[in-house]
């Protein structure tokens, strides 16, 4: 491993979940810069992030604390993001800078970066009296507003399933300014000091809105239909059919309505997904691009994960905050061939232990605080054989046992071969055999061969609530 500190180049895109990148071997996706990437570089395969939609998902990520240490369970609560391990890279000596979506609330919080450049969802409004985001100040600047009547505008809207138009030029869609300020910022900046610099995209998060010429090249690819079995949803807790039940009487731009979903149109929804991921793959290219004309690319770490994934009709569901693979487990490749030796990796790791990883890559101090563990052993060759002792600089790579998953009153507890879904309060609840039904088709939550494994891994899930400080106050207000 090379002496000198890297670099640190952290890309999140919003909502793209694990199956999406073809040299991961998804051959259906369009990603040569991601190719690139996790081909000199490595694939962490088993991540799962601590929650299932953005804001808890993303507090975890920076705090380095599961969800309910922050009382951040939902998109509702208030996070600044000042509880971070940002403020440690800073300290180190390094440049720190934040470009797109970190999706506090405020939204201009500086979450511990010297310089922020917001831009936030692009299916939300600002309400009166905030400021408005960097992307609607720049589309003002052209006499242009942010697309946020689908519904009225398009009357094919729900057939669509998601997939809806861009009505503006390709050079305003948010994900191309994202990437084009990015570039700019890279070519402007004049320090000598190592660089953090986190590069949010808004998408593929939904409205599916990637322009024509994204969504024309997987109109004829073979793309995958949806892991679905008839009926599925009738033997799993109520709350999956009152999420899908709410949205046959909503109209917002992210409005997916089951009731009109033909294969067709389903095929229709997957392909606008990838479409927005090929286009932000392709920006990456732009940004590695200007990293190496800048010369700064030889000596930096590049890390690509997501905050979480989305359904896409996968167990006859939609978009996020349930505790589903596609909803939890989500892409992580990193990228520094003088820093480490590229490889792949099966070893179950939290999104939020990039966190400890990054510090050590940097020199940076590793606060005692932080429930995420280092996995740069790992990616050094330097691994035990034995699960859930806590890593640090001078010891192996501890894989786990188990990682877990929160949103309002439901927790996952997922092992290698099971996942135990905990409904806080309810007499009900989810529990999958991996290893036989690895698409989660078949609840066995009440199969009477099945209680001894779902005893096991209450018990587990409980010993972690006591181990990290028991249940959060936020808790009550979602059971």
């Amino acid at each position: 491993m090379s002496a000198k500190r890297p670099n640190i180049i952290l890309i999140i895109p919003d909502q793209q979940r694990f199956d999406t990148i073809a040299a991961a071997g998804y051959e259906y996706m369009i990603t040569p810069n991601l190719d690139r990437l996790a081909g000199e570089g490595v694939i962490m395969d088993q991540c799962f992030t601590q929650g299932a939609c953005c804001m808890p998902a993303r507090a975890a990520f920076f705090a380095g604390k599961y969800a309910h240490q922050l009382d951040i369970l939902t998109n509702v609560e208030r996070w600044d993001g000042q509880d971070n391990w940002v403020k440690q890279l800073s300290t180190a000596g390094y440049q720190t800078a934040s470009i797109g979506k970190m999706h506090t609330k405020p939204w201009r919080s500086p979450c511990g970066f010297e310089y922020r450049f917001v831009c936030e969802n692009k299916n939300e409004p600002f309400p009166p009296g905030v400021e408005p985001d960097e992307w609607v100040k720049y589309l003002a600047s052209k006499g242009l507003e942010r697309p946020l009547d689908y519904p009225q505008t398009m009357d094919d809207f729900f057939d669509r399933m998601g997939d809806v138009d861009f009505p503006l030029d390709t050079e305003h869609h948010e994900d191309m300014f994202i990437a084009r300020k990015t570039v700019e910022w890279i070519e402007q900046r004049q320090d000598d000091r190592p660089l953090f610099l986190h590069v949010g995209f808004a998408g593929p998060h939904d409205p599916y809105d990637a322009p024509k010429q994204y969504k024309d090249m997987y109109r004829d690819r073979d793309i995958p239909s949806p892991h679905a079995v008839p009926g599925e949803r009738q033997n799993k807790p109520p709350e999956q059919n009152a999420a899908m039940a709410a949205y046959e009487t909503e109209a917002t731009e992210s409005t997916i309505r089951l009731s009109h979903a033909t294969p067709d149109r389903l095929r229709r929804l997957r392909s606008a997904y990838y479409a927005g991921i090929t286009l932000i793959d392709e920006q990456i290219g732009k940004i590695i691009e200007t990293l190496d004309a800048r010369g700064l690319l030889e000596d930096s770490v590049i890390i690509f994960c997501s905050d979480h994934g989305c359904a896409m009709g996968d167990n006859e569901m939609v978009h996020k905050w349930f505790m589903y693979d596609s909803m939890t487990r989500v892409p992580m490749l990193l990228w520094g061939p003088k820093y480490f030796p590229n490889g792949r990796f099966n070893a179950l790791v939290e999104l939020f232990d990039v966190a400890p990883t990054i510090l050590e890559l940097a020199g940076a101090e590793v606060p005692d605080d932080l429930e995420a563990r280092s996995f740069l052993p790992l990616l050094k060759g330097d691994q035990s054989s034995t699960p859930s002792a806590p890593s640090s600089p001078s010891s192996p790579f501890a894989p786990r046992e188990c990682v877990f998953c929160e949103e309002k009153h439901i927790v996952m507890a997922r092992t290698s071969d099971w996942k135990l879904v905990y409904y806080n309060g309810k007499d009900y609840g989810e529990l999958y055999d991996l290893a036989a039904d690895p698409h989660e088709s078949t609840n066995l939550w009440d199969s009477p061969d099945h209680q001894q494994q779902k005893d096991k891994l209450i018990a587990t899930m409980e010993d972690w609530y006591a181990r990290t400080g028991g249940r959060c106050e936020t808790l009550e207000d979602y059971t």
